[in-house]
């Protein structure tokens, strides 16, 4: 098995934008986030044969709300996205998976018996809906031999905390776990652009200035009449993520926010560990759910089993989307860039880390159309 299932079908993008890279002396140990120029020359240089088709779908909507057991009444069927073409173009016909590669690491190196596998991720991006799926659907046979049925070996977060950047605290620090090395984070990764719409909604320890009017609010806008005395129109919006008293992080805006902690995870972190689309566990449930199983050392139930509530509970989360309303929202393309302003969705698009837009496929050329309308 390769270290991902899928590579992007942008071809040209990926060689654009790496023969940039090579011409302008930027190694890979450069996160190339402010390369929009790059961004742009390979956006204009996708043809239509390079676009998934219609023989790409390898999923259906329905299936997957039937194996689900919801009733598929008309009025639910209307809130589908207009096709599952309209899903592929968004996010390709098959999942992603980054780590793969390390999975065989992890296995040899940790006693079998020992074995966790554990969610971690940036708030609003699907922690709890991966960990109900693995709860549900993988156990280590090892360790319920060891401790029995209680104990399958799918945690509810990683040691140090699932949103936490802070990827190795000490032992004494990390909970209840003495070998954090134990534990097999399950990284997931949602699309910038609707992860930001979603923090609007819920901004759970993340702090910035902003009001309903104008959200995602990247940039100091006219309107903004506070921020505009205090940062200065044109000027990002700055974010603070409060974690614990102790570890209180600082960002250039909410893009910065998500180059920052999915930069660390993907690039920085040398253990193993598996990264995953958050749209693939509503679209790829099963297929992904098995391959990040398998890689812990784990065994599969006999049948599958999907989350159709939504898998936030508390007031905290109040508000927080089922499998229906997640497929309507993100199968949606035009919902993806709705909220967003002409200058924050520029800002966005000249900020956002390419190498993570590509390599998860959040690449889309649909930006460079509405920055031109």
């Amino acid at each position: 098995m390769t270290d991902e299932l899928f590579v992007s079908p942008h071809s040209l993008f990926q060689h654009h934008y790496y023969e940039y890279k090579n011409n302008s002396g930027i190694t890979d140990n450069h996160r190339a986030h402010n390369v929009a120029g790059a961004i742009r020359t390979a956006q204009k240089t996708k043809t239509k044969t390079e676009t998934e088709t219609k023989t790409d779908v390898t999923f259906s909507i329905s299936d997957i709300l039937h194996k689900a057991g919801v009733d598929l009444t008309p009025e639910i069927q209307s809130k589908f996205p207009s096709s599952e073409e309209d899903v592929v173009r968004l996010y390709g016909s098959k999942p992603i998976i980054k780590g793969l590669s390390r999975c065989a690491a992890f296995r040899d190196s940790v006693p079998a018996n020992s074995r966790m596998l554990a969610p971690a991720g940036m708030f609003n991006t699907g922690t709890n809906l991966v960990n109900q799926l693995l709860r549900e659907n993988c156990y280590i046979p090892e360790r319920i031999e060891k401790l029995g049925k209680e104990s399958p070996g799918m945690r509810r977060q990683v040691p140090w905390g699932k949103h936490s950047p802070e990827f190795k605290l000490k032992a004494a620090e990390a909970g209840d776990i003495k070998h954090q090395d134990y534990v097999l984070p399950v990284v997931v990764i949602k699309d910038p652009y609707t992860w930001m719409t979603s923090m609007c909604r819920h901004s759970y320890s993340a702090n910035w200035r902003h009001s309903p009017n104008h959200c995602p609010n990247l940039v100091v806008l006219d309107k903004d009449a506070i921020l505009k005395k205090t940062i200065g129109e044109g000027n990002p919006v700055p974010v603070n993520v409060h974690y614990t008293d102790d570890n209180i992080t600082h960002h250039e805006s909410l893009v910065g926010l998500w180059n920052d902690y999915y930069s660390g995870w993907y690039m920085d972190a040398s253990f193993p560990r598996v990264i995953v689309r958050f749209e693939d566990l509503l679209f790829h449930a099963e297929e992904v759910i098995t391959e990040v199983c398998h890689c812990g050392g784990g065994e599969m139930t006999e049948n599958f089993t999907y989350i159709a509530e939504s898998a936030k509970t508390g007031d905290v989360h109040a508000g927080a989307l089922g499998l229906i309303q997640s497929i309507s929202r993100y199968g949606n393309s035009t919902l993806r860039f709705e909220p967003y302003t002409h200058d924050d969705l520029e800002y966005a698009t000249n900020e956002l880390d390419v190498d993570l837009l590509i390599d998860f496929r959040y690449d889309d050329d649909e930006v460079e159309n509405i920055l031109q309308q």
